[in-house]
């Protein structure tokens, strides 16, 4: 806020006030009143009223059913009206059949397995584990240059794609730094380039 000839801008209100300025609408409380305040309705009115809110009073709402949830196969109760909707008893086993009927082949873009296995492997789970376990052992750091706070990569020292079954073992893997990873023989298949030609 700035004070310039006793007049108070603020920067978020586009004019100036001039100080002592009274507003618009002081002292008008209770001058307003609604339309049909102190007013009676007519009996007839009063009446259509009734017959209006009767028609929009549910009556099923005395007393719940029991349902089994499709996915526990546990009971839980629901209201009569709901009997038709609710499937499941909980948030947890709506989305976990939501995850088995709309994933895999029963997934809306489903292409029929396109992708590859290698793809498949190195996003898993299990990749995820293998890699923070090489990370961990090694302490983060490059064990070629000692390098640390740099993007370091998870480096199979037998190649991945030719020992499969020594890809999630934890003594093949070693932590490099990117650097020192495309100087290895095993970087975008140097090895097998040159063991075919």
């Amino acid at each position: 806020m700035e004070v310039v000839n006793s007049f108070t801008l603020c920067y978020h209100v586009p004019m100036a006030f001039k100080k002592g300025n009274i507003p618009w609408n002081k002292n008008t409380k209770g001058i307003m009143i609604a339309w049909n305040k102190g007013k009676k309705f007519s009996p007839e009115a009063i009446e259509r009223m009734k017959i209006a809110q009767k028609n929009r009073i549910r009556t099923d709402y005395k007393g719940k059913i029991t349902k089994i949830c499709e996915i526990c196969k546990i009971e839980f109760s629901v209201f009569p009206y709901l009997k038709e909707k609710r499937r499941f008893c909980s948030l947890k086993c709506k989305s976990e059949w939501m995850r088995l009927s709309f994933s895999g082949e029963n997934a809306f873009r489903w292409l029929g397995g396109l992708t590859n296995k290698n793809k498949l492997l190195r996003c898993s789970a299990r990749w995820r584990e293998w890699r923070k376990a090489v990370f961990e052992r090694d302490n983060y750091t490059c064990v070629w240059c000692g390098t640390r706070k740099v993007e370091l990569h998870p480096d199979h020292i037998k190649p991945f794609s030719l020992f499969p079954e020594l890809r999630f073992v934890i003594s093949n893997g070693r932590t490099l730094c990117r650097k020192c990873h495309l100087k290895t023989d095993t970087w975008g298949n140097k090895k097998i380039y040159h063991a075919h030609t």
